[in-house]
């Protein structure tokens, strides 16, 4: 497991939601994931569908879990942001080395973007 630090490979960018409708989503806020890979030839960055996307609170034991889109997008609303503010994000992917952010400050009534670069591993023996 590789644990990164936030500003290698996440890029957060705190956008005003439309208006919150209910009290629930008051005390919440949302999560745009996007998961990625480099192309090996061009450098390009190519989107990850299906990969797995853990949001958790740990101080609340709060998480969700969802799949990447055919865009390699997924988003997450309902993140209770009233238990911490805080949030720790898993991206795990096949071939893909799993990937964990922890500390992600996510602010009541807030959309974050989280920008998820993924990586092969890479083996002893230099083969995939």
């Amino acid at each position: 497991m590789n644990t990164k630090p936030l500003a290698l490979a996440l890029a957060l960018a705190g956008l005003a939601l439309a208006s919150p409708s209910s009290a629930s989503q008051q005390l919440a806020c949302e999560m745009l994931v996007s998961t990625w890979r480099a192309d090996s030839e061009t450098g390009k960055k190519i989107p990850v569908p299906g990969a797995t996307v853990t949001v958790a609170d740990v101080r609340s034991g709060w998480s969700r879990t969802k799949i990447t889109n055919h865009s390699g997008r997924q988003i997450f609303r309902g993140i209770r942001a009233d238990a911490s503010g805080h949030q720790t994000v898993t991206v795990e992917a096949a071939g893909y080395e799993t990937q964990v952010y922890n500390d992600i400050e996510c602010p009541v009534g807030q959309r974050i973007q989280g920008r998820f670069v993924l990586e092969k591993p890479v083996f002893a023996n230099g083969f995939e």
